[in-house]
């Protein structure tokens, strides 16, 4: 699906894909920063955004923008900036349904 060409996204879409971007361009956020953030959205929304959710989003614009790095401004990879650790994320995998 492509959700940037409607108006409507899930819940946290825009937020990961700004987590990523912002971390792509210019370096790790500290987890404080990040956390931060997200409350404030939550906050803001008066909504519940479960982490499990927004780390898949965040997963998922990392593919997407995986292929700019090194062009655009993206001079970090993801994984390498990600401002919580991998097994934070607990996102299931195909071996483990």
């Amino acid at each position: 699906m492509d959700f940037d060409s409607l108006t409507l996204a899930p819940v946290g879409y825009d937020l990961a894909k700004l987590l990523v971007t912002t971390g792509m361009t210019h370096g790790r956020l500290p987890r404080n920063v990040a956390d931060d953030t997200i409350a404030a959205y939550t906050r803001e929304l008066a909504l519940e955004l479960p982490f499990s959710e927004l780390a898949v989003w965040a997963e998922m614009h990392d593919l997407l923008t995986r292929s700019y790095l090194g062009r655009h401004g993206y001079g970090h990879p993801w994984p390498a900036v990600r401002p919580w650790p991998v097994p934070d994320l607990a996102i299931p995998t195909a071996g483990s349904r």
